[in-house]
């Protein structure tokens, strides 16, 4: 350790192994989420084309 590094110490050093498990778990969350979005966002598709056809049709 350098008298440099008491000045400015590095960020990464910082971090406590509780923060780092609790990004680890949330990172490993990610996948879940972004297929529950995508699964999301074809369901709305589908259905509000369903309401734009029934709209259009007397």
């Amino acid at each position: 350790m350098t008298p440099d590094d008491c000045e400015n110490p590095h960020p990464w050093r910082l971090c406590t192994v509780t923060r780092v498990e609790e990004v680890k778990c949330v990172l490993r969350l990610l996948p879940i989420w972004l297929c529950t979005i995508l699964s999301s966002i074809v369901f709305i598709q589908m259905i509000s084309l369903f309401v734009e056809q029934g709209a259009t049709m007397n």
